[in-house]
């Protein structure tokens, strides 16, 4: 899910649309995989991997 996340990220999309995309390839809940990967996703802005935007 991780690999899949980083490489559709290229600023296009947000990481919440990215999820929602990603859910609904594997037939998951999008709101349920956004609320699983809230933290990896805050981790990963941490480690500088993704970029938060700026509102």
């Amino acid at each position: 899910m991780t690999a899949g996340l980083l490489s559709a990220s290229d600023g296009d999309l947000t990481s919440g649309q990215v999820l929602g995309a990603i859910a609904t390839l594997l037939d998951l809940d999008p709101e349920g995989l956004k609320a699983e990967r809230r933290d990896e996703v805050a981790e990963l802005v941490a480690d500088g991997f993704l970029v938060a935007s700026r509102p």
